[in-house]
């Protein structure tokens, strides 16, 4: 757990470089108020701990191929990322299979559409990440079984 966590640092700092840069540098149509700073905030920080948990299911122990991991990590990336576009392209009757999907995409369109977004598509984009990266991190733990990594 103590090496999820260091791991997770780098991409915490990023996740708030990402989200202070633009405000520090006036980069937006106008400055966002403190609650669309901090949702903004929290996105970022949850999407990059799902991102993380996701590569640490991709490692060596786990795939040893290289090539078989980075193709399963990219591919995993794409459908998380165009989630969306699946779950609208998906017969209706099988759209309840997006759930299995890593819900990036849930909170891209919530930061994307923040001003029309009610509180719980808002809760939504900020807890499914958190959910899903919680229950791989549960995975990669239990299975890993007091291996090193």
């Amino acid at each position: 757990m103590a090496k999820i966590v260091v791991g997770w640092l780098l991409p915490c700092l990023l996740a708030v470089l990402t989200t202070i840069y633009p405000v520090l540098l006036d980069k937006f149509d106008r400055q966002p108020d403190a609650a669309e700073f901090m949702v903004a905030m929290s996105g970022h920080l949850t999407v990059s701990l799902l991102g993380f948990v996701i590569s640490v299911l991709f490692t060596s122990k786990w795939v040893p191929k290289l090539y078989m991991s980075t193709g399963g990590l990219l591919l995993t990336m794409a459908l998380s990322i165009a989630g969306q576009g699946i779950e609208r392209s998906l017969p209706h009757a099988w759209r309840g299979l997006a759930w299995l999907l890593p819900p990036a995409y849930k909170t891209i369109a919530m930061l994307s559409g923040y001003e029309a977004a009610n509180g719980a598509e808002i809760a939504l984009g900020l807890f499914l990440p958190l959910f899903y990266a919680f229950l791989g991190a549960v995975i990669f733990l239990r299975r890993m079984n007091r291996r090193l990594f």
